[in-house]
């Protein structure tokens, strides 16, 4: 059913309302305060306009699925209504109990949402960290064949040259900056942990890749 259906079906069941019954509805939607004392002095027709007002509200405001759910939410509390003459406290503890409903929902949107927060976190720094280790192990590897093919002169190939020598200074200034890199991100990792309590579950969730970095 869409948007539009709900909508008809819901202004035909208001319109089907008493006055006691509208009031509850009301007090429900917020269209009318709990402390209202001039609440019962209103007519019919001016609470059935507000809760008009109202949806017309969520309609404009939110989205297709929230506008649905906000109308589906009203028709069921509408048809749970206790029926003319029931007591007051029956109709206000459907009205506490509906809240609860409502506020719970909100809950796990909002918990959704983090949820989902973390996980593009995770993923975005578990990718990172590959990364780092990809590049850290391939600079491992080079370092290992230059040393390799850093064979020591003898007598019969005389002094290494300047430019040899200038060849050793930058691969040692490299190795250098490599683990200077490697430590920098390493306090990075536990400065943020300190900072934004949730990064520790983070760091935890992805820790079978940075033990390679560590």
């Amino acid at each position: 059913m869409d948007l539009e259906q709900l909508r008809d079906q819901a202004s035909a069941a208001v319109h089907k309302l008493t006055k006691e019954q509208l009031l509850e509805t009301s007090k429900y939607l917020k269209c009318i305060s709990e402390s209202d004392e001039t609440a019962k002095s209103k007519t019919r027709r001016f609470l059935i306009k507000k809760m008009e007002e109202l949806l017309d509200a969520v309609e404009e405001e939110q989205d297709q699925e929230e506008a649905c759910q906000f109308v589906k939410d009203l028709l069921d509390f509408v048809e749970k209504l206790p029926a003319e003459g029931t007591s007051k406290s029956n109709a206000g503890e459907l009205r506490q109990l509906e809240e609860l409903k409502k506020q719970y929902l909100q809950m796990q949107k909002a918990q959704a949402e983090v949820k989902e927060a973390i996980e593009k976190e995770i993923k975005t720094l578990s990718e990172k960290l590959v990364q780092v280790n990809a590049n850290m192990a391939q600079h491992d590897t080079r370092a290992k064949q230059e040393q390799q093919a850093q064979i020591e002169p003898d007598e019969h190939m005389g002094p290494a040259t300047p430019l040899e020598e200038k060849g050793k200074k930058k691969r040692t200034y490299e190795r250098g900056a490599e683990s200077d890199t490697r430590e920098m991100f390493i306090m990075a990792i536990g400065l943020w942990t300190l900072l934004d309590p949730l990064a520790v579950f983070v760091v935890d969730a992805i820790l079978g890749n940075s033990v390679a970095i560590v």
